[in-house]
Parts: C-alpha cells; sequence; structure tokens
C-alpha cells in the first residue's frame, strides 16, 4: 500500500476554508430571502383578535361553571371520599 502523499495540512486548511465560505454563503442568501417568505402582519393581528375572543369566552364559561358549582356546595374532599366508600363496598 502506498502513503497517500496528497493529504497535506495546506489542502485540509483549503477545505476548510472552502467550507466556511459556503457556509457563510448560504447563511447570507438565507437572511436575504428570509423576509420575502413571513406571513403579513395583519393575520398575525387578525389571529391575535379571534383569540381575544376565544380568551373572552372561556373566560364566560369558566366563570359559569364556577358559579354552578358553587350553587352545588360542591366539596371536592366530600366527594373523594364517597367516591372511595363506594368502591370499597
Amino acid at each position: 500500500m502506498e502513503p497517500n502523499t496528497r493529504d497535506t495540512p495546506l489542502r485540509r486548511f483549503s477545505t476548510y476554508v472552502w467550507g466556511t465560505a459556503l457556509m457563510l454563503g448560504v447563511c447570507i442568501v438565507a437572511i436575504v430571502l428570509y423576509p420575502l417568505f413571513q406571513p403579513d402582519r395583519k393575520e398575525y393581528e387578525d389571529a391575535y383578535q379571534e383569540h381575544a375572543e376565544l380568551n373572552a369566552k372561556l373566560k364566560e364559561i369558566h366563570e359559569k361553571q364556577a358559579a354552578e358549582l358553587e350553587s352545588y356546595n360542591y366539596d371536592p374532599e366530600l366527594a373523594a371520599e364517597n367516591l372511595l366508600n363506594k368502591v370499597k363496598k
């Protein structure tokens, strides 16, 4: 087997420099093209408004459910104890 005479430190360094330059070039192209593929800002604002409306509805539902539970004088500890007693029987 003959030794590999083509593998030299200069070739390795040159390969490293070319690889780094290629990666830097791809990053620059990505940074330049990134704004072109972004959705409109208005879409975000619309989604935010819809989300705020849903949160308001959910808050109203939770308040009604809490009021309903309080009207029953619901005690979670007592309910758990009753459930355990039923399971033991």
